[in-house]
């Protein structure tokens, strides 16, 4: 699966009108510097992971962040919210 990059929030590592390669994460398995697909609010969003939480009910909240952008997200993404992840290294 692909997904069309729109926006500038994450140039240069992510280029509007490009193409890239959406890898489907059905094992929660999400790390500091991952590149995220999630929907929040009705948008799609990809931002850069910054730190992940973990609750003491063991739920996990990720903090993202835009590379072209001088704050982090307001918000933190949960788990059902991820579509995916980018995958910059098999772009075939």
């Amino acid at each position: 699966m692909y997904i069309l990059a729109s926006g500038e929030s994450m140039f240069p590592t992510l280029k509007n009108g490009e193409y890239y390669k959406l890898d489907v994460v059905q094992d929660n398995n999400f790390n500091v510097g991952d590149i995220i697909v999630y929907k929040m609010k009705g948008t799609v969003i990809c931002h850069r992971i910054i730190d992940v939480y973990l609750t003491r009910s063991n739920r996990i909240f990720i903090k993202t962040k835009g590379d072209n952008c001088k704050c982090a997200d307001r918000y933190a993404v949960t788990i059902d919210k991820i579509v995916g992840k980018i995958n910059l290294y098999n772009n075939d």
